[in-house]
């Protein structure tokens, strides 16, 4: 035998099967009288304009719960919401009752990218035993990414002796503002700049400081720190040339061109052919019989 409901008892049955069920995600679950409803997932941020690794603190209190899973995730418009790149652990935060911090660091340029964002959303989502808690969504952030050039070598470079020849000691000094060590590379050219060689170095003491002069693992600092080369000129130049000289700083770990220094014209005298009315001594050995 059915019984059949009055209306009014049907809008009670329906109104306490509306409240027993799931409750919507993405509706406010911020509602008085759920299981979560106390727990509270602060969220600390920096003051002003946000920039590249930016350091939070997530708060975490309830007065039932002692550990938490979280997610934070960034919006720009408050519908599409991306996961935030964090540095540290999300899962199993403490959380107490007066609120237990955890830091964190966002890496809102992974994120990002270098550019300048207003109007920025981040959200905090927790669970944990409970359940769902409620959302804490802070707006109205902006971030500013400037693509920062890290600090280069600058060098310089003294235009030796007009004319030289043999030998050419070539005096240069690097600057770094972080005095990190650089490698060298020295060339020249016979058409003004046009084409370079690679240029050959002794190896030695060429400024006589004790200590060996070479292309690599060359000392910088931010005042700049001198050096020297020494140019064996006679392994490719067997004439009276001019050459200008460039030398080239490289980053010591990743060999990438930072910087030139480029000297003026200069003459290398190497042509062995007497210069008219020079006057030449060949000693002859002569063997008596």
């Amino acid at each position: 035998m059915f019984t059949r409901l009055s209306p009014s008892v049907c809008v009670l049955l329906t109104l306490a099967l509306a409240a027993c069920g799931d409750k919507d995600a993405s509706s406010d679950d911020s509602a008085s009288g759920l299981p979560c409803s106390t727990s509270v997932p602060g969220l600390i941020l920096p003051d002003g304009a946000l920039s590249g690794d930016v350091p939070l603190t997530l708060n975490l209190s309830s007065p039932d719960e002692t550990s938490a899973n979280v997610t934070l995730e960034w919006s720009l418009d408050g519908e599409s919401w991306s996961p935030a790149t964090v540095e540290g652990s999300l899962s199993d935060l403490p959380v107490s009752p007066e609120g237990s911090p955890t830091d964190l660091i966002w890496d809102s340029v992974a994120d990002l990218g270098y550019a300048a964002v207003e109007g920025l959303q981040l959200k905090v989502v927790a669970t944990s035993e409970c359940g769902l808690w409620p959302k804490n969504v802070v707006t109205g952030l902006t971030v500013l990414n400037e693509e920062v050039t890290p600090p280069t070598c600058t060098i310089a470079l003294t235009t030796p002796t007009n004319p030289s020849d043999g030998v050419v000691t070539l005096a240069y000094t690097t600057t770094h503002p972080d005095s990190t060590p650089v490698d060298v590379r020295l060339s020249f050219s016979t058409d003004g700049g046009g084409t370079y060689t690679a240029a050959d170095l002794k190896t030695g003491d060429c400024d006589g400081d004790g200590s060996n002069d070479g292309p690599t693992g060359v000392t910088t600092s931010p005042e700049g720190a001198a050096h020297c080369l020494a140019w064996d000129t006679e392994a490719r130049i067997n004439t009276d040339q001019e050459v200008v000289v460039k030398l080239e700083c490289l980053n010591g770990a990743s060999s990438t061109l930072e910087s030139e220094a480029i000297s003026e014209a200069f003459t290398v005298a190497n042509d062995p052919t007497p210069e008219p009315g020079e006057v030449v001594v060949t000693e002859v050995l002569v063997t008596l019989g």
